[in-house]
This record gives structure tokens, sequence and C-alpha cells, in this order.
């Protein structure tokens, strides 16, 4: 029957029969064969059919404002890691039956655009979906000249900002679909800067990235032997790091501070590092599973379950341990404690 729909044949005998066996048995149909439903019987005239079937998919969905809505269940499968078929067949259910629903459209490609952001999106067969989709059904990714070239400022306390935005034969477009590289002075800079805002031009969703580095001369850098010292293999501390600031940037929202900190505890002189944000949080019924290999706290949310579990076991090589203390809707805060 999707088959026919696509193609725009006419109804027989038995694709009438058929739909109407599609209409009863349509509750006991997974995710993705009830997205495929909306089109076959919206294709077959059966409208208010369709936008019962549309309103029972809808219904398996959750939203969360920085990863975008996605399907919460069990019931959407077609893809090892992000069932990414299912969501990419919903939004053509959407544009097929209800295309004046933008912000549900724009927030199920949101999810879209994070899974790739976050990870990857896992398959060629997910891959492919997703692109067709940004691509080709959406139109939301193009090579518009205006949406790859946002404007560009600098943001300090008191009001003050500074327009970065490069003149037009600036980009750089050789290698990439742009790219615009600036150096600024002490004068430029008299102090820490609070924000670096950029802004597009368009409505259309965009992919960007920003890599700033700083240059002091050497005659400035001071000893750091007063600092705290820890026993750890720097590789292994660098990975535990990171993987905790991405967790924590992944389930917060985008102006949620994340803050790192350090300081010695305990008569043994050990140290003790935390990462904490004020995201989403973790239910208490999950903190005794959460350094668990594969574990994640929803079979929906991005990643294969192993980042926090290597963690831990990084942590115990260097011969400390790691805790978690989180509250849903507050936050939560990950102290790693290491021999000085």
């Amino acid at each position: 029957l999707h088959l026919c729909a696509l193609r725009s044949l006419p109804a027989t005998a038995d694709t009438d029969y058929l739909t109407r066996l599609l209409v009863k048995g349509a509750p006991q149909l997974n995710m993705y064969e009830k997205s495929l439903a909306v089109g076959v019987l919206t294709a077959a005239g059966r409208e208010k059919e369709a936008r019962e079937v549309l309103r029972s998919l809808m219904e398996h969905t959750v939203e969360q404002p920085a990863l975008g809505r996605y399907f919460d269940t069990k019931r959407a499968p077609m893809s090892s890691s992000y069932r990414i078929p299912t969501q990419v067949a919903t939004l053509d259910a959407l544009y097929e039956l209800t295309p004046s629903d933008t912000a549900t459209i724009r927030a199920m490609t949101r999810w879209l655009l994070q899974s790739k952001r976050t990870q990857s999106w896992g398959d060629c067969r997910s891959s492919v979906d997703a692109v067709y989709h940004l691509f080709v059904r959406s139109g939301l990714l193009q090579a518009d000249e205006q949406c790859l070239k946002p404007s560009i400022r600098l943001e300090w306390k008191r009001g003050k900002t500074t327009d970065l935005t490069p003149a037009a034969d600036q980009w750089q477009e050789a290698a990439t679909l742009g790219y615009y590289r600036c150096t600024l002075s002490e004068a430029d800079m008299p102090s820490a800067p609070q924000k670096l805002r950029l802004t597009k031009a368009g409505a259309t969703t965009a992919f960007g990235a920003v890599h700033a580095s700083y240059l002091l001369p050497a005659s400035e850098v001071k000893s750091a032997e007063a600092g705290l010292k820890v026993k750890a293999d720097a590789d292994m501390l660098d990975v535990v790091l990171e993987n905790l600031v991405v967790n924590a940037a992944k389930f917060s929202g985008e102006d949620t501070d994340i803050s790192v900190g350090w300081d010695s505890c305990g008569e043994d002189g050990a140290v003790e590092i935390w990462v904490k944000d004020r995201g989403i949080g973790i239910a208490p019924e999950y903190h005794c599973h959460i350094f668990d290999s594969f574990f994640k706290v929803d079979s929906f949310s991005s990643g294969c379950g192993l980042g926090l579990y290597i963690t831990r076991k990084y942590v115990e090589l260097m011969g400390g341990e790691i805790t978690v203390a989180s509250t849903p809707g507050e936050g939560s805060v990950f102290r790693i404690r290491l021999a000085s």
C-alpha cells in the first residue's frame, strides 16, 4: 500500500480490501508502520482515519528543549541506534497531513540534527533517511549565501559590543562551506567578553562551529608549582573530563552554566575534581546503574550507554573513585577523587 501511494496508483478492489485491513489493525502497528499508514490512508482519501493514526503516533513522542521531539518507546524500530527511519517517516506523515504544524516539524527535525551533533547517524539506512529529510524533503539545509554568513559580535558587560562580522570577500570557501578567521589584539579585548553571539541571516537550519585559541607571551607565563597535583594518567584524565563535560552539555539547556572545579580534601591529601550542571537531572532509582555498561536512563537518549562506564573504569584504573549526586529538574554533580 505504501508503494502504491508513492506511485499514485489508482485504487483497486485489492487495495481497498488491504486498506480496510490496515484501518482495522492500526492499533497493533509499531511506530514505523503507523507513520507509513498515515500516508497510505491520506492517499486513499481516508483523512479522518489518517488523522486518528497520526494522533496515536504523536502520543508516543516526548519533547525536551535541547533535544527536540522524539519517540520514547521501544515500538519505534528500524534502526540500531536512533530509530531515525521512524522519525523521518513520521515527518513525512506530518508534511502530508498537517504541513502547517511547523512547530512540531521543527522540533522533530531538531532531534535529527542533535543526533548527528552528539554522536552519529549510526548506520547507512539512518544516514540516507536523515539526509533525505534535511536536504530533500524539508530543504532546511541549503547552500544559501545569506545563511552561510551570519553576523558575529562579542558582548561585554554594560551592553558594550564589538562587531566582528566580516565583509563578503573575507569568507574563505575553498575547502568548506564557509569559514572566517579573526585575530584580536589586547586593545580589542581589554577584558574578557561574556558572550560570542552568532546570528543567522535566514530562517533555515544551519550547521556551525566555533574554535578559539589564546596566545600569551612566554615572559608572562608563570610557574604552576603552587597548584594541585594528582597521580593520574594524563590521557585517561582527559577522556574522563571530556566525557563528563560533554554529557553535562548534552542534558542541559543552551544557556545553562556547567562548572568544573577541584580542591584538596581529607587528611590523606587527596584531590577532588567535580563537574556540575543544572540540566534535567537523574532520578534516584538510576543512580546505582548510571555507570553500568550500555545503561541509558531512557531508551532513546543519544549514545550507546558506554560513556560513563568508560569514565568509571578509567578513574578506577587511576586508583580513584567517582560518585554522582543528582536531583531531577535541578542538575547533577559528578565527583572524582584521586590521590595527590
